[in-house]
């Protein structure tokens, strides 16, 4: 388990405003209508960057808080093959190296609300990455549950073969894909990495949560401090485990089953792979549905043939049991791992 991405606004001082530059817009009468910061990437030692603009001035005109923005372990280590779920200690590490790169050593005052998490999160990413044989067992999968899973209010979507639930919630989203196929693309070439842990990651499923502002207000977790009182891989879990999954198994004497005989014939155009909601009216589409799912049948997931189905496809609703991968023992104690000290 390990933090992925985080947006926050936190402490951090700085003289004037902290930008790369700046956006304006004018009227027709040539007055200036807003002004936007843009962002300023700051490098560290493995090219990787973490993007910092300000927002919020003291009285004086400088800077008093920041908006950071990026991958504190991809920042302080190089890759996000593996890392630490520690948000708050690795925000203050991550900090105290943005403050050494500009050059801008932070009071003991900034460095104490850090510590405790006084400031505000409006995105964190976690992600878990699970072991299979090879890739394609992990393609298999993800073909697999882009057919036969979805959130309560959202069916899978596809992206090549990244697949995504709850893509478009403003609350959070999941994505799951193939690592070492990610790490492939010709945009990760200059991030070279050894050769053991291109094997590593090549037999390797990314599975991503990402939680949004709107959900973080709800639940107190746009509070820093809030985190010290969770278990990040429960948190994980819990939004994992909302998406439903249905290995949709047909047995023929179903049709004996079902006592409605509508019911039944939706039943038998489901098993043919129609869209029902786009044949049948709202209302019967949710009344058969109901009766369906008695016999444990959700037409709402299109239902794949087995003449379709991947030989070598890991049961869908065992995710959540397959083997995580760990951290190889060798990485500890080398520039492959940061560890956080632990400070809050």
């Amino acid at each position: 388990m390990m933090i992925d991405w985080v947006t926050a606004k936190i402490p951090f001082n700085a003289p004037g405003r902290l930008h790369d530059g700046q956006v304006m817009s004018f009227n027709r009468d040539g007055e200036v209508k807003y002004l936007i910061d843009q962002r300023l990437p700051v490098e560290g030692s493995h090219s990787e960057r973490i993007h910092v603009r300000t927002a919020g001035l003291d009285l004086n005109g400088n800077t008093c808080l920041i908006e950071f923005s990026g991958n504190p372990v991809k920042f302080l280590q190089g890759h996000n093959l593996w890392g630490s779920s520690d948000l708050l200690n690795l925000m203050y590490e991550s900090v105290l190296k943005v403050a050494e790169l500009l050059g801008l050593p932070q009071p003991t005052e900034v460095l104490e609300r850090l510590k405790a998490g006084t400031y505000t999160l409006s995105r964190v990413d976690l992600n878990e990455m699970y072991q299979f044989r090879d890739r394609a067992e992990v393609l298999a999968w993800l073909y697999t549950a882009s057919q036969t899973s979805r959130t309560r209010s959202q069916g899978a979507v596809t992206k090549g073969t990244t697949v995504y639930w709850n893509k478009t919630s403003k609350r959070w989203s999941v994505k799951a894909y193939a690592k070492g196929q990610e790490l492939a693309l010709l945009r990760n070439k200059s991030h070279l990495l050894p050769e053991s842990l291109s094997t590593y990651a090549d037999a390797a499923l990314r599975i991503e949560l990402t939680l949004k502002s709107d959900e973080m207000r709800e639940t107190g977790l746009y509070l820093a401090g809030n985190w010290l009182t969770i278990e990040e891989s429960d948190l994980f879990h819990d939004y994992v485990g909302r998406i439903q999954m249905s290995e949709q198994k047909s047995t023929g004497d179903l049709f004996l089953q079902i006592k409605s005989r509508p019911a039944a014939a939706t039943y038998q155009m489901w098993l043919e792979g129609h869209d029902l909601r786009q044949i049948l009216p709202s209302r019967t589409f949710y009344r058969h549905r109901n009766l369906l799912l008695e016999h444990g049948i959700d037409i709402a997931i299109p239902h794949v043939r087995e003449e379709q189905r991947p030989s070598n496809v890991v049961p869908l609703k065992s995710v959540l049991q397959m083997r995580v991968a760990q951290i190889p023992s060798w990485a500890y104690g080398t520039d492959y791992l940061f560890e956080p000290r632990r400070l809050a």
